[in-house]
């Protein structure tokens, strides 16, 4: 009796979890959209501190990272604390996007803006959430290089999801230096987005966020109609991510924008498709 009413209560607590966060997606990601749309009515220059951009931006990117992430809990067996995390999870990422949207919508810039204790405060509850949340999104990450996948879950959705993580990871860490290195202009009077002339020290933190959604829509893909090279393409397009990153920071640490492409971009480019290109071009198609 105690062991099925404990098994009843378990499962319960797990649809809970998912409904949670399923509820915790949606209200991200129509956040966003909305906020989008006053972002398109103008009035405020999309690349304002105080513009809809960042409400829109991290609505939909963060939606669809905690959609990813709780969707890869579900490939690995469970653990204990497993659901707990997903459920903390979600509530760190709401709070973080949910105060960025308030200092929107206060008029206040929501990143490097730490005039005033209320700004300051709100700025350090922002940091304290994404350090919980990417301190499980790394635990996440481990869990899926020692193996700790379903039976069910094919060879390339593994390497998929284990590589996006990984880029999650280093995205994660790229935002912190990034900040680090924002706050550190701004004392010196300098504007905290740039770096040099041009460099925009969020196109590292970008450039491989999304991995995880690339890489798991390319293996479902491939293993539904090209099965035999699923693994070597998701091997090329998750080597293909780290040549957009590379060119990324590279472009960065240059003092360069997005598209400030000279001779050394082109050949970095060039040599990376290659390399990206012999693990597709050298497996065997076994059909």
């Amino acid at each position: 009796m105690d062991l099925t009413f404990s098994s009843s209560k378990s499962s319960g607590w797990k649809r809970w979890i998912s409904f949670s966060n399923g509820c915790i997606v949606a209200i991200l990601l129509a956040s966003g959209v909305f906020h989008l749309l006053l972002a398109g009515m103008g009035g405020i220059p999309w690349n304002d501190p105080i513009s809809f951009r960042k409400p829109a931006l991290f609505g939909i990117s963060t939606g669809l990272t905690l959609w990813s992430c709780d969707w890869c809990f579900r490939q690995l067996r469970e653990a204990a604390w497993s659901e707990v995390m997903r459920w903390i999870l979600g509530v760190s990422l709401l709070l973080e996007v949910g105060l960025i949207t308030l200092q929107t919508w206060r008029g206040e810039a929501s990143h490097f803006n730490r005039s005033g204790i209320l700004n300051a405060s709100i700025e350090s509850g922002m940091l304290l959430f994404i350090v919980v949340a990417m301190a499980i999104i790394l635990i996440l990450a481990m869990r899926s290089s020692f193996g700790y996948f379903l039976p069910s879950v094919s060879c390339s959705m593994r390497i998929a999801i284990w590589w996006g993580l990984q880029y999650l990871v280093v995205s994660g860490l790229i935002g912190f230096a990034i900040s680090f290195v924002g706050h550190t202009q701004q004392l010196a009077g300098k504007p905290p987005e740039l770096w040099g002339e041009g460099g925009v020290l969020k196109f590292p933190h970008g450039a491989a966020l999304h991995a995880i959604q690339t890489l798991a829509v390319v293996a479902w893909v491939a293993d539904r109609l090209w099965k035999k090279k699923s693994v070597a393409l998701v091997r090329s397009i998750a080597y293909l991510h780290a040549v957009v990153l590379v060119l990324a920071i590279h472009h960065t640490v240059q003092g360069r924008g997005r598209f400030d492409f000279a001779l050394d971009s082109w050949i970095v480019s060039a040599i990376g498709l290659g390399c990206c290109l012999i693990p597709f071009a050298i497996s065997e198609d076994k059909r």
